[in-house]
């Protein structure tokens, strides 16, 4: 009797993997005022307490292959849970700087391993066909957990303190990893429990790389580091990392300086991650109907109205123009975090998980330098100015995607 393919169940396992992930990875946010009086130390500490995540998530990266070829998929699912549950006991028991720094470092880990690249990898296994479409639900559900984990971690900071609250979703966290991992993760790849891939009896040749490639293997286009696409990808990703985080991080000074009370911005916020995660949704639909580029345009589109709605409209915005904010927002976010679905029109399958790690890892990459720029030029040239210069980087970075994409096809790359 054949098998049922699982490649539906897999979906759905990476989906409600990235849910718990992220959203754990998401919730400290909502409990940033109280940081201080838990830890002992002021605002400004705490903020460089938590700066090790984007560079320890960059540097586990840069070694994800090398993990992935030890661990493969389900090792990974396993240790981020592992990690996980470590960094909520630290931060439930700990105190200081170096504990607190320790901990957001572990969870700098977890990022590297249990996000993004991980489920990515997964998914892009089991479809060939429909591939962005399911990449893009998963990458939805991950937006819709970081939301969930926010609201949900509020209440549970609010009812049981700061530390206890950690180790408490921590832990529940944890769990549900494993859980998760262990019966809707069928296997690290379709073949090894005796299916193929949807689609992969249709896939089209491949150029000559591929045709002397052995057969047992994924086709790839030669070293990853000679190729000029991974390196205008590259370049792509870090210009562009600012993007998404910068927007949520300011919107609330933004709003408040509008006058808007912090309690209704920060509910404001969560209406545009579900927006985000709503459009997240439809854009692997969106993306195979106007093909990359099209798609892309629409990314550099839509992030640039929105910046530079904030900086007409933000000073003093009425409910019309807050609705613009969010939609455009909305809208930004998805087609920017879908950037991962147009990774997949770039690379041979055998450079794919490579390509993506390293591309993640150059995201984090953009988010060390950002962040502390970011600061600079808001506190020095006011936040009107930091969203035209975001909007810049964002057309600069769409340009890059551009060029990645010409010289992809120029290679045999079907797109």
């Amino acid at each position: 009797m054949e098998k049922k393919f699982s490649g539906e169940r897999v979906v759905l396992g990476a989906a409600a993997f990235l849910f718990c992930s992220l959203g754990f990875l998401a919730c400290y946010q909502s409990g940033m005022a109280l940081f201080p009086d838990a830890y002992g130390m002021d605002m400004a500490m705490v903020s460089t307490a938590i700066m090790p995540t984007a560079l320890v998530a960059f540097l586990t990266s840069l070694v994800y292959v090398t993990l992935d070829q030890r661990l493969h998929v389900r090792g990974l699912m396993y240790l981020t849970a592992i990690l996980t549950a470590v960094a909520s006991v630290i931060l439930g028991v700990g105190s200081g700087f170096s504990m607190l720094a320790l901990a957001f470092a572990i969870l700098g880990v977890c990022n590297g391993t249990g996000t993004f690249a991980v489920v990515t990898e997964v998914v892009s296994a089991w479809f060939v066909e429909k591939r962005a479409d399911k990449i893009a639900f998963a990458l939805a559900a991950g937006m819709i957990g970081s939301a969930a984990y926010q609201f949900v971690g509020g209440q549970v900071f609010a009812a049981v303190g700061l530390k206890m609250g950690f180790m408490i979703l921590g832990v529940v966290t944890a769990v549900l990893l494993v859980v998760i991992a262990k019966l809707m993760i069928v296997g690290n790849t379709p073949e090894e429990v005796g299916q193929v891939a949807l689609g992969a009896e249709n896939a089209p040749a491949v150029e000559a790389t591929a045709e002397s490639a052995d057969a047992a293997e994924l086709p790839t286009g030669g070293p990853l580091m000679k190729n000029p696409v991974f390196w205008f990808s590259s370049l792509a990703r870090f210009l562009g990392a600012g993007q998404v985080m910068f927007v949520v991080m300011y919107a609330t000074v933004v709003f408040g300086n509008a006058g808007i009370e912090l309690g209704m911005a920060a509910t404001l916020i969560s209406v545009m991650t579900l927006l985000a995660a709503v459009f997240t949704f439809v854009s692997g639909k969106v993306l195979g109907a106007i093909g990359p580029k099209a798609f892309l345009a629409l990314v550099v589109i839509c992030a640039a109205l929105d910046n530079f709605v904030m900086v007409l409209y933000g000073a003093n915005p009425s409910m019309v123009f807050l609705a613009i904010i969010i939609l455009l927002y909305a809208v930004g976010y998805s087609a920017a975090t879908a950037n991962n679905l147009v990774i997949d029109k770039l690379f041979l399958p055998g450079d794919l998980t490579s390509a993506n790690s390293k591309l993640v890892g150059m995201l984090y990459a953009g988010n060390c330098v950002w962040l502390p720029v970011s600061g600079i030029v808001a506190t020095n040239f006011g936040y009107p100015t930091l969203y035209v210069i975001m909007a810049v980087l964002n057309v600069a970075a769409v340009a890059c995607w551009f060029l990645a994409l010409g010289i992809a096809k120029g290679q045999g790359i079907q797109q």
